[in-house]
């Protein structure tokens, strides 16, 4: 993986309504082929483009930075990607939507298993994967992870800090700066689609035994039902 400085670069001036800021927000390192593909897509893209990397630490610091630079910009929307996180399709066609806040989907690692960051909040204040038989085209939904993230200018315009967790009285964290700010933007009126035909790939460190033991126990389940349907 090779290190990054902050950078930016402007797409070549086209004629288009649509301008758009793609910004990674990293720690000194993308995943190896991500700017490649970003910038594959820019250039074959019809949208005046700004690709910028930028280098601030925590993330959701980073994020805020990123949006009061894009504050100072004419652009009509700003394009999340974080570093860790790959498109399997070009995330700027997210424009054609034409809502206030939508991204592609991808997956995390927790413990012994795995979730989609495309969440519909639960009574308690929770956060729980849209079910599998809504898990396909354009979905409204509660909380997105925010590594694909496409948002309108007039949201960020609405949001003061846009980005930052939401903290309990004891001072421990009650939701994530992602869904926090797409919870506050719901509450501002906006609506938050997640668009599960921009799948993405989220590159992490993970644990082999502790994904081994969720695949036979995936496995194990499967095997029972059958044999529960075969009696």
């Amino acid at each position: 993986m090779s290190k990054k400085r902050d950078i930016r670069v402007n797409s070549l001036k086209k004629k288009s309504k649509v301008s758009i800021l793609v910004a990674i927000p990293h720690l000194g390192q993308t995943v190896p082929g991500l700017e490649l593909k970003l910038s594959k897509w820019i250039y074959e893209s019809s949208y005046n483009v700004e690709f910028r990397l930028s280098l601030i630490n925590p993330t959701y610091s980073n994020r805020n930075a990123i949006c009061s630079y894009f504050l100072k910009t004419k652009h009509t929307h700003l394009l999340f990607i974080d570093s860790d996180t790959v498109p399997m399709y070009n995330p700027l066609d997210l424009v054609k939507h034409n809502v206030d806040v939508v991204g592609g989907v991808y997956p995390a690692w927790k413990i012994d298993h795995f979730y989609w960051l495309a969440t519909i909040e639960q009574p308690d204040g929770s956060y729980e994967t849209i079910s599998a038989d809504k898990r396909k085209g354009m979905v409204e939904v509660d909380g997105l992870g925010a590594g694909c993230m496409l948002i309108k200018r007039k949201v960020i315009e609405a949001l003061k800090a846009p980005f930052k967790d939401k903290i309990r009285p004891d001072g421990t964290r009650s939701i994530g700066h992602d869904y926090y700010f797409c919870k506050r933007a719901k509450e501002k009126g906006f609506k938050v689609y997640a668009d599960w035909d921009v799948l993405c790939d989220h590159v992490k460190q993970v644990p082999l035994i502790s994904i081994i033991q969720a695949m036979k126990k995936t496995y194990d389940k499967g095997v029972e039902d059958g044999k529960k349907l075969t009696k």
